[in-house]
């Protein structure tokens, strides 16, 4: 028993031996294809290092600059048009809700209550009117304030 541990030992210390030169040798590969490439970024930047010496440290003049004249635009005026529309207590029932909006503007609440049912709300400087349609057609008005 104690041969066959000792032979055990002894074929398992070559194959160990061989690993370690293996792994040793595609080191040694893998450090030669990295190192190479960086030599040669050194020596470009190198290279552009004097470049960069001899064009600042030259003799030559340097270009001619050229004046730019500012000149100031002012932008044309825009005025909108202000639409003025009638006050909401001038609202009748059975006016059709084109005719409305054209006379009294977009609603400052609408809300759809059914199918072919609105309520919208008019402010004005005498209060709230709520105004109710029925298929686009005002029914009734209220003055609500």
């Amino acid at each position: 028993m104690f041969w066959s541990i000792l032979s055990l030992l002894v074929a398992g210390q070559g194959i160990a031996s061989a690993q370690a030169m293996v792994e040793n040798a595609l080191g040694a590969g893998r450090a030669a294809t990295t190192a190479a490439p960086m030599k040669g970024i050194g020596g470009a930047l190198n290279n552009l290092e004097k470049t960069l010496n001899k064009s600042l440290n030259s003799s030559e003049p340097a270009p001619a600059t050229s004046t730019v004249e500012t000149v100031r635009v002012t932008p044309p005026v825009v005025t909108m048009a202000v639409i003025h529309y009638d006050e909401p207590k001038l609202i009748e029932t059975g006016m059709v809700y084109p005719d409305l909006l054209k006379r009294f503007g977009p609603a400052t609440l609408a809300i759809t209550t059914g199918l072919t049912t609105k309520t919208l709300s008019y402010l004005s400087r005498e209060g709230t009117f709520q105004v109710e349609l029925i298929d686009e057609k005002v029914t009734s008005i209220i003055k609500i304030n």
